[in-house]
């Protein structure tokens, strides 16, 4: 009985064990046996290196799903075709969380389109330095990666592919380094030294002393200018200058501060209404009118006496020229001036 009891017993062991573990099991993979998915596949055409099944689908950093599968697209598609003229792409399939994609996960083919319009493409991103990548979604210039060319209808969800930024990098530098192995490097060293030895030469020819000594003058005829200056502006006269200069600014400061100064604009706006008010008097007008009327009189009268005036400028002429004449004889004679002429000398006769 003791041996059959312990097996019972066993056996209970055992079957506890294996209860434990599937609930383990059922708690560890509950989210994911409750979780909905969509597969999502796409293509690329170059290395996949460090992707392996199981790796990470993000978008921006936020986990999206993983990789499923991994393989070529001639396995599935072209089947059609000669082995040599299918196309070589890998083809990538990956598992997306329903949740985390939003509205790209109801896989509305219509938003899927406008989202891979405006540029929505899967790229193999490098996860640090370990070598190990993952899938990363994201938003890129759609004129610089367009999608590959296809002539099949995907069986998943299709999401086209850029290339990586390391594949892009190390394409560059490819062909950077094709262009080098068509430059002729060796002619263009020799040119090179050409031209340094012909420099050199030319560099030799120069008159290195005749220009020393023109810089040494140089630099003596600023050194005198810089003193002639430095007397310049120190001279008493020049400080004087600058006193006054100051004095100058000052006192216009002063004019400028004068509170009168700010009732000027106010005056001579006065002053011109004031004169334009007197300007449009018509007592003013009426003056200005009465004065035209006299120089027209004045005028008339000058003009009908003109003979009378010039004859009396005439008499007043010869007047004068008579006034001359007396003054004149009264100056050598002032006796005959006034009494006349002397009597005739009495002549006596012989005795």
């Amino acid at each position: 009985m003791s041996a059959k009891a312990n097996y019972f017993k066993l056996g209970l062991f055992v079957l506890a064990g294996l209860a434990v573990a599937v609930a383990m099991v059922l708690a560890l993979g509950a989210g994911k046996l409750f979780e909905r998915t969509i597969t999502m596949e796409t293509y690329i055409d170059d290395s996949v290196q460090g992707l392996d099944v199981g790796s990470k689908v993000r978008y921006r950093g936020v986990l999206l799903g993983e990789v499923k599968r991994l393989g070529f697209t001639a396995e599935r598609y072209e089947q059609d075709k000669p082995l040599a003229q299918r196309k070589p792409y890998v083809l990538i399939e990956a598992t997306l969380n329903v949740d985390q994609l939003g509205p790209l996960g109801r896989a509305e083919a219509e938003l899927l389109l406008q989202y891979i319009g405006q540029g929505l493409r899967v790229r193999v991103a490098p996860q640090g330095i370990t070598g190990i990548n993952y899938l990363e979604l994201d938003f890129v210039e759609p004129s610089l990666n367009p999608p590959l060319p296809i002539d099949w209808e995907p069986r998943n969800v299709y999401i086209p592919s850029s290339r990586a930024t390391l594949v892009q990098f190390t394409n560059q530098v490819e062909r950077v380094l094709r262009m080098l192995e068509n430059v002729d490097l060796p002619r263009i060293a020799a040119e090179i030294y050409a031209l340094l030895d012909a420099a050199g030469r030319k560099v030799q020819a120069l008159p290195v002393e005749e220009f020393a000594a023109e810089g040494a003058a140089l630099l003596a005829e600023l050194r005198e200018t810089n003193r002639s200056l430095s007397a310049l502006l120190g001279g008493s006269d020049t400080r004087a200058t600058f006193r006054e200069t100051a004095a100058a600014a000052a006192r216009l400061r002063e004019i400028l501060a004068n509170p009168a100064l700010d009732t000027l604009p106010n005056d001579v706006v006065a002053a011109a209404a004031a004169v334009r008010t007197t300007a449009s008097s018509e007592r003013l007008l009426a003056a200005i009118a009465a004065l035209d009327r006299v120089t027209r009189r004045l005028d008339h009268a000058l003009a009908a006496s003109e003979q009378d005036i010039a004859a009396t400028l005439e008499n007043l002429r010869q007047t004068t020229e008579n006034l001359r004449e007396l003054t004149e004889a009264a100056r050598r004679y002032p006796a005959g001036a006034l009494f006349g002429e002397p009597p005739a000398p009495i002549q006596r006769g012989p005795q």
